[in-house]
């Protein structure tokens, strides 16, 4: 890829800049979404267009850990972020494009980025880390497929469970207290044995 230098800035302008990316869709972008890759291409292709990449860089060591939706000059940004074992983020910005262009690579500071475009998407790869890392991971991501992915099925109504239903006296109240047993239990009698008389004794002669 080709190389190009950047100037460098100051902090307040690289702060300033990165706020001019944020807008209210950045905040509600839901909280199950993150880390959910299927999720996060399919709330950012909405904004984006149907071909955004979301690639499983996995093999790469990278985890996907969020994705949000910004700004630039009016026209949705996608963020998608990852993190390796060690090191900082590894960042994938895309936003909509009319022109295909092959992968350029360029420094802004410290930080490393690969720029391409394909399929009506702008894509950008930016991270603290090596040239030959930068390019091989956006080589992986444009021949990555893109992936059919459906839209998430609608959330289902929350379960309401039925309360027992306490027992009804004749009266037709409702009564909590629990069943009286219906025959009283019956208590038996002790046993009286009446005490047998002596026989009488014999006649004398």
């Amino acid at each position: 890829p080709k190389q190009t230098a950047r100037l460098p800035s100051s902090w307040q302008d690289d702060v300033a800049r990165t706020q001019s990316l944020l807008t209210r869709s950045s905040l509600e972008v839901g909280l199950n979404s993150q880390g959910n890759r299927d999720l996060i291409a399919f709330e950012l292709a909405q904004a984006i267009g149907p071909s955004l990449k979301v690639p499983n860089l996995d093999p790469q060591g990278l985890k996907l850990v969020r994705g949000q939706l910004l700004q630039y000059r009016g026209k949705p940004l996608g963020q998608i972020l990852y993190l390796g074992t060690r090191g900082a983020p590894v960042a994938l910005y895309a936003m909509p494009s009319e022109t295909n262009a092959e992968p350029e690579f360029s420094m802004a500071g410290e930080i490393g980025m690969v720029s391409w475009s394909e399929g009506g998407i702008s894509y950008l790869l930016a991270a603290q880390a090596d040239e030959d890392f930068l390019v091989r991971t956006a080589e992986k991501i444009r021949h990555e497929p893109l992936d059919e992915i459906p839209p998430p099925p609608p959330p289902s109504p929350p379960s309401v469970s039925q309360p027992a239903t306490p027992p009804t006296t004749e009266s037709g109240v409702t009564s909590a207290l629990p069943d009286s047993p219906s025959t009283a239990p019956t208590v038996s009698a002790p046993s009286v044995i009446a005490p047998t008389s002596p026989a009488p004794p014999p006649p004398l002669d």
